[in-house]
């Protein structure tokens, strides 16, 4: 018996309509083939909700127990230009993980028969696993688990965790060695970078508030603030990063933020001082830096506008020269992107060893999308990630009294342009293929009916590879509790120890729950730094 859940069509676009004939379709090809039953029930938006974050919970056996069904089918549809592209997961209460299918088709009117192809597909897999069973072996090949804590809450309660499982046991591989947190922090974070900005060979991590930043060492696992810099107040930041150029002799901290409607973006190097040094400040564009396959580590960035009607921001992210004397930033060459891609929404890499760039990138309805290097769709996840609260433009609190809410300035925008949590690309299994690492926040009901108004019930972080044709999480960190708000990954953070090929650090910045009015409030919010420390073996 197969409970087949309405499709998911948010990015379908004008082919939206296709969510109820996709799944009618798919009812009655499956309902055909001997031996399958298909229960497709109606549900209203609140229950359809509930049962989405059950099953992205990973408790689909719960779902599966209450409509008395073996499998659980549910996916999504999507649309990139002439593409059609339709992605399902099956789930059953033998396997933690689901099992992934799917079809991309060029037009209208090769929808049929690829729905067609797709449920015999399902039904031989269904048969597999059946007759798999019936002969006593294992029913389906478990693909590697997320990184869980049986009592996540529990074990978060004891402050630090020494010889837990914080990453499940799946992919053997991956093993944790505890994780730290720090002492509160009088500060909201918004982001954080790691990296070696004055050159003594230990890992600096900047942390960053709306207009402070400050400097942590981690050392005898302890975090111990080492220098500071405080910028205008009226600075609110968005994204921090550490890295260095090319041509560059050493590395660099970039800070992008605005001031009211414009971009106030900065640079600072750091030589051990209690305090940054600024290199350049009040840039007007919005700055990253990016690790572009084939052209090493360059400047790009995005301009900011002064009309709500444009959101406050300028279509368009282009790759930057920066003039060391003049501190003026110019444009080289736009940077090729999906239609509608922002500054931080995306990385660059070899994702399936093809020897060609992929794109990853977030979408609005917080969807990790891979486009191939003509810009075709090729995966999307069912998945959330990269849910945050930072976004362009002013902040929705009157400039002259900060913390107060200016209902008008509200009214003024139409939806704000939120900028996805951290996607990181690094090498973690050592085979040479990258992996994605990226922040997940499970967004709280009230924020599909708001969306200007952002409240999450927790967070974690994801690190997902290629597998089978797809993006597949490899790990996930416990659920934590609260906002994540921003995270940087170590790797190789010490030498190898008790039979190890490689230590990995992970930073988290975690606020305390805060709800919907987080940031109409001044001051801090007693965030805390966790540190996990894992282990990988061959």
């Amino acid at each position: 018996m197969v409970l087949l859940l309405p499709f998911a069509a948010t990015e379908a676009g004008p082919l939206h309509y296709l969510d109820d004939a996709v799944r009618q379709m798919l009812t009655s090809r499956l309902a055909r083939q001997e031996a399958i039953t298909v229960i497709a029930p109606v549900l209203d938006g609140t229950e359809q909700e509930l049962i989405n974050k059950q099953v992205l919970a990973g408790n689909h056996r719960q779902v599966l127990q209450r409509y008395q069904a073996n499998w659980l089918a549910t996916g999504a549809i999507t649309s990139s230009g002439p593409d059609i592209r339709v992605d399902l997961q099956l789930y059953t209460s033998t396997a933690d993980q689901p099992q992934e299918l799917g079809f991309t088709v060029g037009e209208i009117d090769a929808v049929l028969p690829a729905v067609t192809a797709l449920a015999g597909d399902i039904g031989i897999r269904l048969k597999a696993v059946a007759e798999s069973s019936a002969a006593g072996e294992p029913a389906t090949v478990r693909s590697p688990d997320a990184f869980q804590t049986p009592h996540p809450e529990r074990d978060y309660k004891k402050g630090l965790y020494s010889g837990t499982t914080l990453f499940g046991e799946q992919d053997e591989r991956f093993q944790s060695r505890g994780v730290r947190r720090s002492s509160p922090l009088p500060i909201d974070v918004e982001s954080m970078a790691l990296g070696d900005l004055d050159g003594d060979g230990v890992a600096d991590l900047v942390v960053a508030s709306r207009y402070k930043l400050l400097v942590f060492h981690f050392v005898e696992q302890r975090f111990q603030q080492v220098a500071e810099y405080e910028m205008p107040v009226t600075m609110k930041i968005h994204v921090i990063n550490i890295a260095r150029l090319e041509n560059e002799t050493s590395s660099l901290l970039f800070v992008s933020g605005d001031i009211g409607r414009s971009a106030a973006s900065a640079i600072f190097s750091w030589d051990g001082s209690p305090a940054l040094q600024p290199v350049h400040e009040r840039l007007d564009w919005y700055i990253r830096p990016l690790s572009w396959p084939g052209k090493g580590v360059v400047l790009i960035g995005q301009r900011a506008s002064s009309e709500a009607a444009d959101l406050y921001l300028s279509p368009g992210v282009y790759q930057l020269q920066l003039d060391r004397q003049s501190g003026r930033l110019e444009r080289t060459g736009r940077v090729p992107l999906p239609l509608g891609t922002n500054l931080f929404d995306f990385v660059f890499a070899d994702f399936n060893g093809d020897n060609t760039i992929e794109t990853a990138l977030v979408d609005r309805q917080q969807r990790l999308l891979l486009y191939d290097q003509d810009q075709n769709l090729i995966w999307v996840s069912n998945a959330n990630y990269g849910g945050s609260l930072n976004y362009f433009g002013p902040p929705l609190a009157n400039d002259e009294e900060p913390g107060t809410f200016d209902s008008g300035r509200e009214r003024d925008i139409p939806q704000l342009v939120y900028i996805p949590g951290r996607l990181d690309v690094t090498d973690i299994t050592g085979d040479g293929l990258p992996e994605v690492v990226v922040v997940t926040n499970e967004v709280d009901i009230i924020s599909k009916y708001l969306p200007n108004m952002r409240t999450f019930d927790g967070g974690s972080v994801a690190c997902l590879s290629w597998q089978g044709g797809g993006l597949r999480e490899l790990w996930r960190t416990n659920h934590i509790p609260g906002y994540v708000a921003d995270y940087v990954f170590e790797p190789q953070a010490g030498p190898e120890v008790e039979g190890m090929t490689a230590l990995n650090r992970l930073y988290v910045a975690q606020l305390p729950e805060k709800a919907l009015w987080r940031r109409f409030l001044p001051g801090g919010d007693n965030t805390r730094i966790l540190a996990y420390e894992m282990k990988m073996v061959q």
